[in-house]
């Protein structure tokens, strides 16, 4: 095995390949991801407004409080998909503010502003799946997705425990947590890693990748 000490800047490394190999290959770098009061730079104001102010037209919009799991139908998302979900400050029976985005499911924002990454947005767990394997897989759902849109917003940490994102985190977990190698519903194939989403020139990704407004800059 590989000691910490050295496994310290193999790790580092693993981190930025998702980035460099676009880089790399001299792919645009979208920069449609939402503006927040902490987010300013390479991204686009206006997209997180007031709950229902956006006409839904023919995407499904979730309430904050619909926390249906993959499992039950509802909860489930779909390649080719924009939704327009729904998120408050804390539990929803709080009676906090209620934010509402209009999403492509795979979004990929890129880091916060304290390093957290927030690509294939939807999925449930950090970021991407990291590897390309018949033995690994990840879910996709609802719940997870205001998790991450939620989570990206407040810059939360502390998973269940998050004042703002908690609640969130907790339903996202029963999503996760579903066994996705016997249980495929909660699953979308071929459309899970940093290279099938964010950099991969399929009609899935293409969709996530061009929300309407899209500008893209080069590195």
């Amino acid at each position: 095995s590989v000691s910490a000490a050295m496994a310290g800047p193999w790790l580092a490394l693993w981190a930025l390949l998702p980035w460099l190999a676009p880089a790399c290959a001299g792919r645009p770098v979208p920069v449609f991801r939402p503006c927040t009061p902490l987010i300013t730079q390479d991204c686009v104001p206006g997209r997180f407004v007031e709950c229902n102010s956006t006409a839904p037209g023919r995407r499904r919009r979730f309430p904050p409080d619909a926390f249906a799991g993959c499992t039950e139908g509802l909860g489930a998302v779909h390649e080719l998909e924009e939704v327009i979900i729904q998120f408050t400050n804390g539990d929803p029976a709080g009676g906090g503010r209620c934010l509402e985005i209009a999403v492509r499911i795979g979004e990929c924002w890129g880091w916060d502003t304290d390093g957290s990454q927030y690509n294939c947005m939807g999925l449930c767990g950090p970021s991407c799946q990291l590897l390309d394997s018949p033995v690994v897989c990840s879910n996709w759902a609802i719940n997870c997705l205001r998790h991450d849109v939620c989570s990206y917003y407040y810059d939360s940490f502390g998973g269940g425990m998050d004042a703002a994102c908690g609640y969130a985190f907790n339903e996202a977990r029963k999503d996760y947590l579903v066994p996705c190698l016997a249980y495929d519903r909660c699953t979308l194939k071929r459309f899970n890693t940093f290279g099938e989403v964010c950099a991969a020139d399929t009609e899935a990704s293409r969709f996530a990748q061009h929300a309407a407004g899209t500008e893209f800059r080069s590195m």
